[in-house]
């Protein structure tokens, strides 16, 4: 009687176990049949887990710098505007000093009258200056919060520059500095415009042709300091969507390297949830049977 019931007990104890491992099975087949993701668990695959884990955090990473470049090109796309605007000022503040620069009576109408409108242009172009994105503005430097130019035409920024990165270990400015482009600093034959503009007004003011004769090279050299400006930033546009296009062609070869680890066969994962489905009803079913035929109650008396 003895040995029966221990044996019956151990009939027991080993339907439950396979009861529970089946369960088990069952469990993680649902759980990849729901996800169709081949590990679910890193017991399952722990190499192929980590190496997942890794290519997600990098994906990550590039999506974060990937939203950065984006910004950067919106920034940059807005200073090109600022700066197209700009070169306008420039170019009809220089027609004002082309048809001013006479010395007969038209030239001397064209500076009396000339005058209202050139104010007209140096304020527009203070404005322009003064552009913000956000709550920065373009051309302060890492002054930003403020104006980059007073009502009179002088610099608040300074010469700094705020930069972003848009890939691994690359960075690139995204501000245009005021002081080399605008005020002419550091350059060669360096202008600076707001004041050309000031020289100009001057010289209307006080119908004096041989002022606005004067300004006349400065205009096309101003002209040209834009054009550079607008040169340097066509450069960094390129160079962002180079790191656009680079950054989307590695985001897809991470997602595939990812796919290949972690998506399951849909016909595998669905044909082997059946079956650990059949285990375990199975498992029940046999573990049922043992509690009618032998009650727990009876079992080890």
């Amino acid at each position: 009687m003895s040995a029966s019931r221990i044996s019956t007990g151990q009939i027991f104890s080993n339907a439950q176990s396979h009861v529970a491992s089946a369960r088990e099975k069952e469990i993680v087949s649902s759980e990849k049949a729901s996800t169709m993701k081949e590990i679910v668990r890193p017991s399952q695959n722990p190499s192929g887990w980590v190496q997942a884990a890794s290519l997600k955090d990098d994906l990550s990473i590039r999506e974060a710098i990937a939203k950065n470049t984006s910004l950067a090109t919106n920034v940059l796309n807005t200073t090109e505007m600022v700066l197209s605007q700009m070169q306008e000022c420039v170019q009809k503040a220089q027609e004002i000093a082309v048809g001013s620069a006479g010395t007969d009576d038209r030239g001397a109408a064209t500076r009396k009258h000339s005058q209202t409108e050139l104010q007209g242009i140096f304020d527009a172009a203070v404005q322009t200056l003064n552009t913000r994105y956000g709550n920065r503005t373009l051309f302060a430097g890492l002054k930003s919060q403020g104006a980059a130019f007073d009502r009179e035409g002088n610099y608040l920024g300074d010469s700094n520059s705020f930069e972003i990165e848009i890939a691994r270990g690359l960075t690139v400015p995204l501000n245009i500095s005021a002081e080399r482009y605008i005020q002419g600093k550091g350059t060669a034959d360096g202008v600076d415009i707001l004041t050309l503009f000031k020289d100009l007004q001057q010289g209307l003011r006080m119908d004096d042709p041989l002022l606005v004769q004067n300004t006349l090279e400065s205009f096309s050299k101003a002209n040209d300091q834009i054009s550079l400006a607008r040169s340097d930033l066509a450069a960094r546009m390129n160079q962002l969507d180079r790191a656009l296009e680079d950054t989307a062609n590695a985001t897809i070869d991470s997602k595939d390297a990812i796919s290949k680890i972690e998506d399951a066969d849909a016909i595998k994962v669905f044909s082997e949830l059946a079956r650990d489905q059949t285990v375990l009803r199975a498992s029940l079913q046999t573990s049922q049977k043992l509690l009618t035929e032998n009650p727990s109650d009876i079992l080890y008396k």
